[in-house]
């Protein structure tokens, strides 16, 4: 699996589109092309010298993809004797280029849509673009976010996937090539949740998620607080076994998200920590880690159980999916404010009627197809908010954190310092008690955990 996919750049715009990537002709003449239209810098610099000489020294700019491949052709063979280099660029600069961020003429103009360029080069941070990452083997699907002029953040990757801060990826995620249905509904299907401020937490005072417990109720979820909470795109379903089989195909234990990436658009240091690393498998032992239970596992690598939801999955692991497939974990506000319906602060995802087996899968209902008790959808659409599987969210956990951090939060927010465990929202099959599946219930987990009760949805930026 390539998480290099997407040349998606960072928020679009500058950097151009330029360069022609120098023809060359069969001198060498000016391998490195023009500079980007905004990107600005001389980006092959000097032409290649006729007898050899090397193409342009000067480090490639930001500015001009070049066409795909940097178009050196004739030029890369620099005469009769010397290599072009193309600048010293090589892989993709800035701002949008054409395929698959391979531009820039690479060493020989070997680059073209087959990626491969690999990241931006000397110069490829141009203004606030950066080309991303080249697909390996020459995949173009990443190609679109750079040619789109950089829809996304921080650079963008994964085939398809959202690029980093801001970005939106092509449709549909690579979790879903090939289509699938849960009873049909696309299973990678995402709503988008118009933001506001909510009331976070349970109301103590009578409120509409008041509860009196008091079994499932924790001191955890008071004070009730407001949070403000931007639009975001959350998935219809949990993740399914055929979802995470198309991410299994592609894993390799060599391949790790880029820093960074996985990033909520306003919350700073939110996206993937190198630190992490260490905590995905190979794919071997990802494979065994999936087995977690002898009886309750729903993984399989021969095509049942696809609209089963996954679980046996670490939160390292489940961020890392959602980063592939072009997303992130969605916040413990973002989470909440999805399932308590926004400002109308529902006590369960459906609303104030009592939890029973028309509406959810809990007190040892057992596994089930996602989706396959509408009667407890939330208010903007999403199934299984409570029960069937809990879900990983990305937030560090601490008991007090609504009467200290939490509580003073004046933008999106998410705990990113304060615990060592990690929370995970809704309920499962296995929860005793409805108190359990209420939208405020909080409950955490050591992050390297894989329990068969637990799996999780990604979250995206909105359109």
């Amino acid at each position: 699996m390539d998480y290099d996919a997407l040349a998606g750049g960072d928020d679009g715009g500058v950097g151009g589109t330029t360069g022609g990537g120098g023809a060359g002709g069969s001198g060498g003449v000016s391998l490195g092309g023009a500079a980007g239209s905004t990107g600005g810098l001389q980006l092959g610099g000097i032409a290649g010298v006729p007898t050899g000489g090397v193409a342009g020294t000067s480090p490639g700019g930001a500015g001009s993809a070049g066409l795909p491949g940097g178009a050196a052709g004739a030029a890369g063979a620099s005469g009769g004797g010397g290599e072009a280099l193309a600048g010293s660029a090589g892989g993709p600069a800035g701002g949008g280029g054409a395929a698959g961020g391979a531009a820039g003429g690479g060493a020989g103009g070997a680059a073209g849509v087959a990626g491969g360029a690999g990241f931006a080069g000397v110069g490829g941070e141009a203004g606030s673009s950066g080309a991303g990452f080249a697909g390996e083997g020459g995949t173009d699907v990443g190609g679109t976010g750079g040619a789109l002029g950089g829809a996304g953040g921080t650079g963008g990757f994964a085939l398809g996937g959202t690029a980093g801060v801001g970005g939106v990826a092509p449709w549909p995620p690579p979790s879903c090539e090939g289509g699938l249905d849960c009873g049909g509904f696309d299973c990678c299907q995402t709503i988008t949740v118009p933001g506001d401020p909510f009331p976070m937490g349970r109301s103590e005072t009578g409120g509409t998620d008041s509860f009196a417990g008091p079994d499932g109720v924790g001191s955890d979820e008071v004070p009730e607080h407001t949070v403000p909470v931007s639009s975001f795109r959350l998935d219809k379903f949990e993740v399914t076994v055929g979802r995470f089989r198309n991410f299994f195909t592609a894993y390799s234990g060599n391949v790790r998200p880029p820093a960074g990436h996985g990033a909520h658009p306003q919350i700073l240091g939110s996206g993937w920590n190198t630190q992490w690393d260490v905590y995905l498998p190979d794919a071997a032992t990802l494979e065994e880690h999936l087995m977690c239970d002898p009886v309750e596992f729903t993984w399989s690598s021969t095509g049942g159980n696809d609209t089963l939801p996954i679980n046996c999955v670490s939160w390292y692991v489940a961020f890392a999916f959602c980063i592939w497939d072009g997303g992130r974990l969605p916040t413990e506000a973002e989470w909440e404010y999805a399932a308590a319906g926004g400002a109308l602060n529902k006590l369960f995802p459906w609303g104030s009627e009592p939890a029973d087996s028309t509406r959810a899968f809990f007190n040892g209902d057992g596994k089930a197809q996602v989706g396959s008790r509408t009667l407890g959808n939330g208010e903007f659409g999403h199934s299984d908010l409570a029960g069937n599987l809990s879900e990983w969210v990305f937030d560090l956990y601490d008991a007090a954190w609504y009467s200290t951090g939490g509580s003073s939060c004046t933008t999106d927010c998410a705990n990113l310092t304060s615990g060592s465990t990690r929370v995970h929202r809704g309920g499962d099959f296995t929860s005793p008690f409805e108190g359990l599946l209420r939208a405020a219930s909080r409950e955490d987990r050591v992050p390297t955990s894989r329990e068969y009760t637990t799996g999780f949805r990604c979250a995206r930026n909105p359109l």
